[in-house]
């Protein structure tokens, strides 16, 4: 992104990567609001959109017990077509110049390398890496490694951006550390998680409910989430190893099995890719920049990935350096502008990660003596604290006749005033009409604070419809079947 952005300005730079190429795996798979408004500045946001989901699939977030047998709770949300039918009237919770879309960091890689790349005066370079650096004041002398051979070569530059991941050479050699929380142990998003990339076409013939771009598993057994890559049977599978699991024991065999077990149905499934990965961090680096040195992305900020901020914030990081670079360079500002690189960015950085942290939380700790139904009360109050972002779409449950009535009592579902009466075996809910103001004055007891942009104080003056939909499953004697699982 920090390429495109120089490049567009006319300004050299050479960008070093000691992958062989962009990503293979699924990463971040939310591309949020603002990222798509940087990138139809830069001419290719429709080309973005065109990538990930096809353009009819439901970006829905849907909860199961296994994803193909009991459904929980559903939220719906637009398919990519029908979010530019609804941005295109600029009304009510629609009202951005573009909305999020659901696609992997892996497509959208692609798209900035191919675009980097055609710009005059950018050479990027895959399968290299930095050994050490020198500010000298005036320019910056960078060693630099192919990684095949072990070939070297010295490049200077009027700056040095590192831009290099969680172990960032750079800011090591810099001798910043990160500050805040790491190792937070939770139920889940919080430890080791296991990864799958999978090929199984055939999970839309066995499950019949319908496509959701994020599929939750809630049980007793063990909990999982299940992302849409390509709405044709590409899946991102993340669950947590318990205590006593090595991910160095699981085989495919094992690997397929876990993915099955998710289902609850028995499917051919490809195991692409799979690994481990940790849950746990709120980590930002103590500075951005020293002298003509700085860093941004996860180099600075690393993140829990919840709610897809890791990957937007680095988006934002690349867009605010990038033109004040540009400007210096180009005789239109003073250095000192640069300054404000750190000044803007470090406060978005802990207040994002903040954010991620408590996302986190309201999804992986709980109370244990309230067994299930606390589990699910607590992670679908986390999403109805969200209800003045996602407003405009409904909001969907389907839950055992004490799960209604429990989350009443409870009061978890008071965002909605819902009701909840007993109508000759179903259980149903009448909220009439919510607003998004009720919800930014009133969170869930359990859901992290809302961010109070301008936007979301605009959005929170105006009515929103919201509907929940209850009713019970195998109702036997006016309660809930033994189990869920």
């Amino acid at each position: 992104m920090l390429a495109n952005e120089l490049g567009r300005r006319g300004i050299e730079a050479v960008l070093l990567d000691d992958k062989p190429g962009t990503a293979f795996n699924p990463q971040a798979n939310a591309t949020q609001a603002r990222t798509v408004e940087h990138f139809r500045r830069l001419g290719f946001a429709d080309e973005i959109r065109a990538l990930g989901l096809p353009a009819d699939f439901p970006t829905d977030i849907a909860y199961f017990t296994r994803f193909a047998t009991y459904e929980l709770a559903r939220f719906a949300l637009p398919s990519a077509r029908e979010a530019k039918a609804k941005v295109a009237t600029l009304a009510g919770s629609w009202s951005a110049a573009e909305l999020p879309h659901r696609v992997s960091q892996k497509y959208v890689e692609a798209v900035l390398r191919r675009h980097a790349q055609a710009l005059p005066g950018i050479s990027v370079h895959y399968g290299w890496r930095l050994v050490s650096f020198e500010d000298r004041a005036d320019r910056v002398d960078a060693r630099i490694e192919r990684v095949q051979d072990g070939r070297r070569r010295t490049v200077s530059a009027a700056y040095l951006v590192g831009a290099d991941g969680a172990r960032s050479s750079v800011r090591q050699q810099l001798g910043w550390r990160y500050t805040g929380e790491t190792g937070v142990q939770r139920d889940f998003m919080g430890g080791r998680m296991y990864a799958i990339y999978a090929r199984a076409p055939a999970f839309y013939e066995v499950v019949p409910h319908a496509p959701a771009w994020m599929n939750v598993r809630f049980n007793r057994d063990r909990r999982a989430f299940l992302a849409a890559v390509d709405g044709r049977g590409g899946f991102a599978f993340h669950t947590q190893l318990r205590a006593g699991e090595r991910a160095q024991a699981i085989s495919e065999q094992d690997a397929q099995a876990l993915f099955k077990a998710a289902v609850g149905a028995d499917l051919p499934v490809e195991i692409l890719s799979r690994g481990t990965w940790t849950a746990g961090h709120c980590l930002v680096a103590e500075k951005f920049r020293h002298g003509r040195v700085f860093i941004g992305g996860d180099a600075a900020h690393l993140f829990t990935p919840t709610g897809g901020l890791g990957y937007n914030t680095a988006i934002d990081d690349a867009v605010n350096l990038g033109w004040k670079l540009a400007a210096v360079l180009r005789g239109q500002a003073s250095a000192a502008l640069l300054d404000s690189y750190q000044q803007e960015r470090l406060p978005v950085a802990l207040r994002n990660t903040g954010y991620a942290r408590g996302f986190a939380d309201s999804l992986g700790q709980f109370l244990h003596e309230r067994g299930h139904k606390r589990r699910i009360v607590l992670e679908i109050s986390h999403f109805m604290s969200l209800l003045p972002i996602i407003a405009g779409s409904d909001l969907i449950a389907t839950v055992p006749e004490d799960m209604a009535d429990f989350c009443a009592r409870r009061g978890e579902v008071r965002i909605l005033s819902v009701a909840v009466q007993q109508r000759g075996g179903r259980l149903a809910a009448q909220p009439a009409r919510a607003t998004r103001s009720a919800g930014l004055a009133s969170p869930p007891v359990l859901a992290p604070p809302l961010p109070q942009g301008p936007r979301q104080r605009l959005a929170a003056q105006r009515p929103a419809r919201a509907v929940w939909r209850a009713r019970s499953r195998a109702m036997t004697g006016g309660r809930a079947c033994g189990t869920w699982c």
